[in-house]
């Protein structure tokens, strides 16, 4: 085996599109490849199936999150604990992530590009009328009760700001 080097222990890609859009069909699927995974948060976290967030900012100031703040060293972390991990024949697996949010910012695609040349970005999308009623849906369930018509204005006007 040859030497691994310090992109090793970074994602080979990261799953992006806003929520709603597919996300968890796409870890659903990676699962089932023989040499691909999608990194687990550490144990105790709040992030599920492979939603680190180290890429979300926590203001829409631009402030880094406290993800962010520990840095890449941190973010390294998630991804040399899953490559350590070998399967059938000691092949070893190539490891992502995925977090919706990251759609929400267009400059986290260019960060990723920039700090890891190599990263395959998998982008879902979801058709807009279906996406929004889809998220209304996942609202109503949190027990907001609000007409759609009303709700999508309101998903409107957050949009234009």
């Amino acid at each position: 085996m040859g030497e691994s080097s310090e992109n090793d222990a970074l994602p080979a890609f990261v799953g992006i599109g806003p929520a709603k859009s597919g996300s968890t069909a796409l870890g659903e699927l990676i699962a089932t490849h023989p040499q691909l995974g999608v990194a687990q948060p550490f144990p105790n976290q709040c992030c599920p199936g492979g939603e680190l967030y180290f890429w979300t900012q926590a203001t829409s100031s631009g402030h880094a999150n406290s993800r962010q703040e520990r840095g890449l060293a941190h973010y390294r972390k998630f991804f040399d604990r899953a490559n350590n991990h070998r399967r059938r024949n000691d092949a070893p697996l190539r490891f992502g992530e995925k977090t919706p949010s990251y759609s929400g910012n267009p400059l986290v695609p260019y960060w990723m590009r920039v700090l890891m040349p190599d990263i395959k970005l998998l982008y879902t999308l979801r058709d807009p009328l279906e996406l929004a009623f889809s998220l209304y849906r996942h609202h109503q369930y949190g027990g907001r009760n609000q007409p759609f018509p009303s709700w999508l204005a309101w998903q409107l006007r957050t949009l234009e700001r």
